[in-house]
């Protein structure tokens, strides 16, 4: 089992804000493939662009757990969500912990 980490922006690079329903059906796409996600609280980022060019944005973090196989589908649809929010880059992160779900009502 692997996390993968990246940032939801809430602009678009070019300024105006992200329609909640645009991240939301994105997001709906992670949880059907891998079965469901998690969002950390609100952030704030800064990044230098390929042009020079100064980002600033708030952000939250999301991560996903997926099979270590499944790291390329991961990448992809990390590229596919920035894609649809309209980035230049997205940033992507590979953790591989031991993990565990433990499951509370097993009877």
């Amino acid at each position: 089992m692997i996390i993968i980490e990246t940032m939801i922006p809430s602009n678009y690079n070019d300024g105006p804000p992200i329609p909640r329903m645009v991240i939301d059906e994105a997001l709906f796409a992670i949880a059907q493939q891998f079965g469901g996600y998690t969002i950390a609280g609100e952030g704030h980022g800064y990044w230098i662009g390929p042009d020079g060019r100064n980002y600033v944005e708030p952000n939250r973090k999301l991560s996903f757990a997926c099979d270590e196989r499944d790291e390329l589908i991961a990448r992809e649809m990390v590229l596919g969500l920035g894609r649809v929010l309209r980035q230049i880059t997205m940033y992507f992160v590979v953790h591989r912990p031991d993990v565990s779900f433990l499951h509370c009502n097993e009877d």
